[in-house]
């Protein structure tokens, strides 16, 4: 199976406050959002972090390895470290700035930042992105017109990596600006 998910920001205390997100402490977050991961990703799974894993650590190896999944890095602005350490690589079957993907019979392009149009745009490809969290901005509303890009950031998506099925009815029902009540994420 496939996932994806961007800006987790584990270890980065200031996104608590930047995209409201419903926990108390660094620690609750990224312990919340562990414990999630891994009850939705099988050790089998494909999860591809579209951009922002973690923020700033000296030890990447702290969440790593305990995230289910075979990761794939589409590297987002907060991940140069990642891509500089051999032990944190390691982790990762690849790390990349875009890829193109099949799941299911959809063609998708990954690439942290939205993008108006996309390899394959007038041929139903896909794009799955993050960078702007569930922040209301011109940005926001101009892709969120775009029927088939679709935002996986952790605020958007309840704080799990979720399937391209799920990001579909997300999307379409929430505008991509929804933020996982208070009560989901324990």
């Amino acid at each position: 199976m496939n996932y994806y998910i961007a800006d987790c920001h584990f270890g980065d205390a200031e996104v608590i406050a930047f995209s409201h997100r419903p926990f108390r402490s660094v620690e609750e977050m990224d312990e919340a959002m562990i414990a999630r991961w891994n009850r939705t990703v099988k050790v089998s799974d494909d999860v591809y972090i579209v951009g922002d894993l973690m923020y700033r650590t000296d030890d990447p190896e702290k969440y790593l390895r305990r995230l289910n999944g075979r990761l794939h890095l589409i590297l987002g602005n907060h991940d140069r470290l990642l891509e500089s350490m051999p032990e944190a690589r390691a982790h990762f079957c690849e790390m990349t700035q875009y890829a193109t993907i099949q799941d299911h019979g959809h063609r998708i392009v990954l690439f942290h930042y939205p993008m108006m149009e996309w390899e394959g745009y007038y041929y139903g490809t896909w794009h799955i992105y993050g960078h702007i969290h569930n922040h209301p901005s011109l940005t926001q509303e101009r892709v969120k017109a775009l029927p088939k890009a679709l935002n996986c950031g952790a605020d958007v998506v309840g704080f799990r990596p979720c399937t391209f099925d799920e990001l579909v009815a997300i999307n379409k029902r929430d505008g991509a600006r929804s933020k996982c009540p208070q009560g989901a994420v324990r």
